[in-house]
């Protein structure tokens, strides 16, 4: 009776060490996630200041027009001089922009790479749950059997601990 009920726990320690793993690349991705909430807003923040911008420069455009006819070329010197800070403005910008955009893509990829690897994860658990289920306590008890579901379950986690490991550090 103890040795069943100790079988079982043995049986079941591995998938939930799985099911723990794939909590975790849940958590990975739910970070990452957030961190790509964080640079589209970013990124969305940056596209109105631009537009502002350059509702500005259009306006100081105008501006110049009409101190330029009315002889005022002091104010047409500093509506000038602003337009040239707009401009160097939006060269800023629309560096921030784009890196913003590679960023998305980036964190985008990664939290497909996680689900896809989430999924990956959840077809091994129900994989070694069946290969438990269908074997007979003889073949649960067969040392080569067990050697065999260890080595799996082994390969699998150091597989999901490199994939997490590039993951954190940056790399897709």
């Amino acid at each position: 009776m103890w040795k069943t009920r100790l079988n079982n726990v043995e049986d079941t320690t591995p998938v939930v060490l799985l099911e723990q793993a794939a909590r975790e690349v849940d958590q990975l991705a739910n970070d990452v996630r957030t961190e790509l909430g964080k640079i589209t807003v970013n990124r969305h923040l940056a596209q109105q200041q631009r537009v502002n911008l350059d509702r500005e420069h259009e306006e100081l455009y105008a501006a110049i027009e009409t101190a330029l006819a009315a002889g005022k070329d002091d104010l047409a010197r500093t509506a000038i001089a602003r337009q040239i800070d707009i401009e160097a403005q939006l060269q800023v910008l629309e560096t921030r922009l784009t890196e913003g955009l590679q960023k998305e893509k980036e964190l985008s990829d990664q939290v497909d790479a996680l689900m896809s690897k989430r999924r990956e994860m959840d077809a091994a658990i129900r994989d070694f749950e069946a290969s438990l289920h269908q074997g007979d306590a003889s073949s649960l008890d067969n040392p080569a059997a067990a050697s065999s579901i260890a080595q799996r379950l082994q390969a699998a986690q150091a597989a999901f601990d490199e994939r997490l490991a590039a993951l954190k550090a940056g790399r897709p």
